[in-house]
């Protein structure tokens, strides 16, 4: 689990993590959802630390929570054909 997150769960999907800083700032989670209070998952579509250290808590694979498009299998697809060097501007 992460040392500045406490996880506490509040259901089977939903938690409430508390960041351990001077604010004390608490976010409220969903997995099935994939959401969190914070809203870096779901603007990025990458799980955001609060949403990692539920599924440390709980050993639920972060892969699986991952968006498609981030994956190495996705990411080598993009570049699979051969990209091949251009002439300058000047020719």
């Amino acid at each position: 689990m992460d040392t500045n997150c406490f996880v506490r769960r509040g259901g089977e999907f939903d938690y409430e993590v508390s960041h351990m800083s001077l604010t004390g700032d608490t976010f409220s989670i969903n997995l099935l959802r994939r959401e969190c209070f914070y809203r870096k998952w779901l603007i990025t579509g990458l799980p955001c630390c609060h949403a990692i250290a539920c599924m440390k808590d709980q050993d639920i694979n972060i892969d699986d929570y991952i968006l498609y498009n981030y994956l190495k299998e996705k990411y080598e697809a993009c570049y699979r054909l051969m990209t091949y060097p251009a002439n300058g501007q000047k020719l």
